[in-house]
């Protein structure tokens, strides 16, 4: 890739030592604003992206760029290095290491930082940003970089971010293909240059979700995320939506600011499932409802009116016992509110079934069981890219342990685990966990 083209002064006439494959040659013609390139391990996207900063510190002479890794180790040991290796020697003026810059001859600097302290990305006004390994960043510190790139006599403002996906902030902001971000994909097949063996070895390593992540540069779950079995491809399913007058249960997790609500349908023997025939007993997740500052006395006819709206009738409300207890400020009990609405209302005092810990093994057992076909399926609409950024695929690709108990459990981060704590809620009751009678008041 020659940067001759890009010179703003034609006595400079470098080469970088570097020739881009056909995925990477797309991701460096296209001029989109924000340019994440995705891909698996060994795929050559962090090369991509150290020879596409030099290419913008060319062609924004006097400005500013930064580089930014998700910590100061991965910054010295693999980002920074990899572009050092790749700058040409004779456009490097100096290294002001205690200021944590690069000057270049045409008189930009190349500061380098670590996503892992915002503050060190705060202050500067830039031309372009290059953000490594993104799936390992904050949303803190994304939100501070793209509010840094307005030098105003850059040519060519751009960030570009390279990573392995992961169903967190990069999803949102890439995943919905807005105006002005393109999203590149390349997978460790795409580069001829790594070793016979180390597909087949990856393949040997990983189950087919984490492969289709790791090594086809995929959209998937994390690495350190609570269910690891859920894959979109054999969890959402069409044609599961209820037809008019079906009778569908309702979990509820109530509560004034997030409160969320998950219809479902439980087949078993006596009424099997139309759709997975080869299943005893499954669950279908056929919709959710999930408003912001709804207290329960209002959230009780806007799940009528929700179902009214879908033809659905109202089966049974499965909520945490904790809605049995009086409210403080109107003195009455949730579960009346609901039934006043015309719910009928259970709910399990028995502590293994209002465990976390149990719930979250039981979900998973569903999603994967160790013999026979998963249990829990959901409607594919949930999976549009239009559905709650809170709804129950991303709390499934996305809900993180919760470092604080013992086991995988997920973290109450006041956003995905409401969606999780209702559908416990339903799904126990619907297929007990192994080993656990039901006990409702």
């Amino acid at each position: 890739m020659s940067s001759a083209a890009l010179q703003p002064r034609p006595v400079l006439n470098c080469t970088i030592p570097y020739k881009p494959l056909p995925h990477q040659r797309r991701f460096h013609n296209d001029r989109t604003p924000y340019r994440l390139l995705r891909g698996g391990v060994g795929s050559g996207k962090t090369l991509a992206g150290a020879a596409e900063s030099i290419r913008l510190a060319i062609a924004n002479p006097q400005c500013d760029g930064l580089i930014v890794a998700p910590t100061w180790g991965i910054l010295h040991r693999t980002t920074l290095r990899t572009f050092v290796q790749l700058l040409p020697k004779p456009l490097l003026a100096r290294q002001a290491k205690s200021e944590r810059y690069l000057q270049l001859v045409n008189g930009s600097r190349v500061y380098y930082g670590s996503a892992d302290r915002p503050d060190t990305l705060e202050g500067a006004n830039l031309a372009w940003a290059w953000g490594d390994e993104g799936r390992y960043w904050s949303r803190e510190a994304w939100q501070i970089l793209i509010a840094r790139v307005r030098a105003p006599s850059a040519q060519h403002r751009s960030i570009v971010v390279t990573s392995t996906p992961s169903m967190n902030w990069l999803y949102d902001v890439w995943g919905e293909q807005r105006i002005g971000y393109a999203d590149h994909n390349a997978s460790t097949a795409d580069n001829p240059y790594l070793p016979a063996e180390y597909d087949a070895a990856l393949r040997r390593s990983y189950s087919e979700a984490l492969y289709r992540q790791y090594a086809g540069g995929e959209w998937g779950i994390g690495e350190g995320q609570v269910f690891p079995e859920f894959d979109t491809a054999i969890h959402c399913c069409q044609n599961l939506t209820p037809g008019t007058n079906a009778t569908v249960d309702l979990a509820i997790d109530l509560g004034v600011r997030r409160p969320a609500v998950v219809y479902l349908q439980g087949f078993n023997r006596d009424s099997r499932c139309p759709v997975h025939t080869d299943n005893t007993e499954c669950i279908h997740i056929v919709g959710e409802f999930l408003p912001n500052d709804c207290p329960t006395y209002q959230l009780a006819w806007e799940i009528r009116y929700d179902l009214q709206r879908r033809g659905w009738l109202p089966g049974v409300a499965y909520i945490d016992p904790a809605g049995a207890n009086r409210d403080i400020q109107t003195g009455r009990r949730d579960v009346e509110v609901l039934e006043g609405a015309g719910f009928r209302v259970e709910y399990s005092h028995d502590p293994v079934m209002r465990s976390v810990g149990v719930g979250t093994e039981h979900l998973r057992a569903l999603l994967r069981p160790v013999e026979g076909l998963p249990k829990l399926y959901i409607d594919s609409h949930l999976a549009e890219k239009s559905a709650s950024p809170r709804g129950i695929v991303r709390a499934f690709a996305r809900a993180e342990k919760d470092e604080k108990r013992e086991g995988r459990t997920y973290r109450k981060d006041g956003e995905l685990d409401h969606v999780l704590d209702c559908l416990r809620y339903g799904v126990n009751h619907l297929i007990a966990p192994v080993g656990r009678g039901i006990e409702v008041f």
